[in-house]
């Protein structure tokens, strides 16, 4: 990790970057981690991040986020799948995203979200006008949550794809069809 930090820190071209499967969740990777983060924070030229299976701990998964959506104006692609952000780390993307003007694409596949998250990310369909990709595939998305987000959804004038699999829709799917059978996007229940 020390040399990858050494090299990030060297570049000014860097455009795509992937780290899967660190583990950052032990003593001395969540040392690392911060530093790496805050080493790619200062990159002006990062357009495709792909952070999966990272295990981060609450408190990096809060200064990556707001980092890489708040404050980061080059990021058009970020796959943060299966990094257990849990509600606190959805509601925080959630917030991000309504300030976030570069974002096209979102993966938060497998994250443990829940529904406390719905409305929040319902508000995002309202607020952001960039964001054209969004994976909540596996996120234990709930009833009324997948009707508030399908609302939005219809309402987005960006959205062209959204990945509802693998939540806890039931017997629900035929009425979320329902909601979004106009739009032409692609839609996967």
């Amino acid at each position: 990790m020390d040399a990858l930090i050494g090299t990030l820190c060297k570049t000014s071209t860097l455009i795509s970057l992937t780290l899967s499967n660190y583990r950052l969740d032990n003593k001395s990777s969540k040392a690392e981690g911060k530093v790496f983060l805050s080493t790619i924070c200062k990159n002006a030229t990062l357009t495709y991040l792909k952070l999966r299976h990272n295990k981060l701990d609450s408190e990096t998964r809060k200064m990556s986020l707001d980092t890489f959506l708040k404050n980061n104006c080059t990021l058009v692609f970020l796959d943060f799948k299966n990094n257990q952000l849990g509600s606190e780390g959805g509601k925080a993307i959630a917030d991000a995203l309504c300030k976030n003007n570069t974002l096209t694409s979102l993966n938060l596949c497998n994250n443990q979200l829940g529904p406390e998250v719905e409305k929040a990310i319902a508000d995002v369909l309202h607020k952001n006008i960039t964001l054209t990709s969004l994976d909540l595939s596996d996120n234990q998305v709930g009833p009324e949550g997948r009707k508030a987000i399908a609302d939005a959804f219809c309402k987005s004038s960006t959205l062209t794809y959204l990945d509802f699999r693998s939540n806890l829709f039931g017997r629900m799917v035929n009425a979320l069809r329902s909601i979004t059978y106009k739009s032409s996007a692609i839609i996967y229940y």
